[in-house]
């Protein structure tokens, strides 16, 4: 699964934050209904959050040995990258 994309704005001031996702998983696997349950800083991540999650593909949840539609909790972080320390 490709992780989502930095957004370029965010990225260039160094905002970090947190989105969690609640996806609908279809019995093949592909995502259903995507929502964005919580997200700090609040609209940062959220576009860029659900366009993966649209990308991805999931191993089913099973009941009785056949596929079923289940859903997911998904938390995504996004960090920058500690700078070097000075020499």
């Amino acid at each position: 699964m490709a992780p989502p994309v930095y957004p370029k704005a965010a990225f260039d001031q160094g905002i970090s934050g947190r989105v969690v996702l609640r996806v609908e998983v279809r019995a093949d696997g592909t995502p259903g209904d995507i929502r964005v349950l919580s997200s700090q800083p609040a609209g940062v991540f959220d576009e860029v959050s659900v366009a993966a999650a649209r990308q991805w593909t999931f191993d089913p949840a099973q009941r009785d040995g056949k596929a079923v539609a289940a859903a997911l909790k998904i938390p995504l972080t996004f960090a920058m990258n500690d700078p070097e320390p000075a020499s």
